[in-house]
């Protein structure tokens, strides 16, 4: 064996080890875990996709806050008057809204119901309870986790618009999600919702 060749050895072994140590960093590198969506991407996520699939639906509303998102569906066409039966016109609009939650299963979700000030207090509470438990409900039937859900009933409580119109009263009768990221600190406690309500 001639110098040249001697020499040509210790090399190959050098090269043959950056080889092997290249191909470990590139392993390493495709085997480590994505990091995760911040709760500020994840919310622009949900924005995007919600406004996507309710921009054809008249009176539905999707709002950004700094911390929080919000859907806020008119009662004009989520339930028949004085009733908390969900209407054939929001039922696909809740299923696909619960298709899209499903991918963001760290987002809490509060859901709350409005009336209008027509009626005895105690009556419109309660029927502002019923709606948002059936609004909740169709979201678990949509394979939303219970366990993200509160409902709360306002009555005619926390009004948008004048009682004193009949536009303002439809304005006021409504039902509201909010998405609530993980950081954020008032965290909602889950609600009771009926099971089988609708």
């Amino acid at each position: 064996m001639n110098r040249k060749t001697l020499w040509a050895l210790p090399l190959v072994g050098v090269l043959g080890l950056a080889g092997c140590a290249s191909s470990s960093s590139v392993a390493e590198q495709q085997s480590a875990p994505m990091a995760r969506p911040s709760a500020s991407q994840q919310l622009d996520a949900q924005e995007q996709r919600l406004r996507q699939k309710t921009q054809n639906i008249n009176g539905i509303s999707v709002i950004r806050t700094a911390d929080t998102l919000q859907m806020s569906m008119p009662g004009s066409i989520t339930f028949a008057n004085d009733k908390a039966t969900l209407s054939s016109t929001i039922r696909p609009v809740l299923s696909d809204v619960a298709t899209i939650l499903k991918e963001f299963p760290d987002t809490a979700i509060v859901v709350d119901g409005y009336t209008d000030a027509n009626g005895r207090a105690a009556y419109n509470l309660r029927l502002s309870e019923l709606r948002a438990q059936s609004v909740a409900n169709a979201l678990v039937q949509g394979g939303v986790d219970i366990r993200r859900l509160s409902t709360k009933g306002h009555g005619a409580s926390d009004f948008v618009a004048s009682n004193k119109t009949a536009k303002g009263r439809a304005q006021n009768r409504r039902v509201t999600l909010t998405l609530v990221p993980p950081h954020y600190d008032n965290q909602p406690i889950p609600g009771q919702i009926i099971p089988g309500q609708k």
